[in-house]
Order: structure tokens, then sequence, then C-alpha cells
């Protein structure tokens, strides 16, 4: 008896455990790599209960189907939300007559799963009314879809001075 899934070597299939009783079936533990933008996501399925209804198919063989057919099923409603690169302005920061651009200091991008809602949270810090220094961190954000979480500081793009009394009296 084999202890591993039958698909292993197909195209994306890497992995990992089969078994068989009289009383589960066929039951596989597929890995699969699906590759979006460059980068692996494996997806993991597991399938119980498989019996073959065809003579002469196994029961290895059956659950390993169900598993590459539920795996590959999945990997085509995988996406990617960009949601924000290194350095590009994802606001602003600042008073009504000056502000700055607060940007990424590293690149969100997170997998989608169609159906799956994806969120973002953005925790602003405190920054006072004295002026930003260039690079202070004014916020996080965080984006979250199903079990996926991406986090990236906010910064300042520029100084932000304090508005003159001027600017402030306008």
């Amino acid at each position: 008896m084999t202890t591993y899934t039958p698909y292993l070597g197909r195209p994306h299939v890497v992995g990992v455990k089969s078994g068989v009783t009289n009383e589960a079936g066929g039951c596989d533990v597929m890995a699969y790599d699906a590759y979006l933008d460059g980068k692996t996501v494996q997806v993991v399925v597991v399938v119980l209960g498989q019996r073959p209804n065809v003579a002469g198919r196994s029961f290895l063989a059956v659950a390993g189907h169900a598993a590459l057919v539920l795996a590959s099923a999945i990997a085509k409603h995988l996406g990617v939300w960009h949601v924000a690169e290194v350095d590009h302005p994802v606001g602003a920061i600042g008073w009504p007559s000056r502000d700055v651009p607060v940007v990424a200091t590293s690149p969100v991008a997170i997998v989608t799963l169609d159906g799956v809602p994806a969120t973002t949270h953005v925790a602003v810090q405190p920054w006072g009314e004295n002026g930003i220094a260039l690079h202070r961190v004014v916020a996080r954000l965080e984006v979250t879809s199903g079990a996926f979480r991406v986090a990236s500081d906010l910064v300042t793009a520029a100084v932000l001075s304090r508005p003159s009394l001027w600017q402030r009296l306008r």
C-alpha cells in the first residue's frame, strides 16, 4: 500500500499523504502549488470517504483524482490584490494649507479567493502639531483575506513643517 498521494510528481502536486480503510474509504491530503504573480501559493486539500464507482479503479486512485480536481479548481479562483507599492502614495497627512504624501515601507499584496472578503485596517499613530520628520511612521496598514495577513508601516514621504501663524489663521 502506498502512503503518498498517487498524483505525486504530476504538475503542481507536491505531496502529502493518502490512505484507505474499509470504514473511511479512500482518503487523500494533497499539497498543490499554484503560481500567482511569480510566487508559489500552496493549496492543501483533504478528501475523505472516496469509493470507486468503476471496476478496476482503486480507492487511492479515486481519492487522488478527487483531491486533484478540488485543488486545481481552488487554484483557478485564487488572485492577488495589490493594495500598495513601496514609495507610492497611499494618502496624505497634514493641515488644510499643507500636506505631504504617506507611503508604504513594504509592498502590500495579498492572496484572495473568490467569495472570501478581504479587509483593510489602518491604525493611525498620533503625530502632534509640531511637524513631522521625513520617513516618520504615522500609521500601520493591515490587510486580511481568509487566513492570509499582510501589513506595512506607512511613513511620510517628505518633511511636514508646522504651519505658520498665517497658515493657521486662514
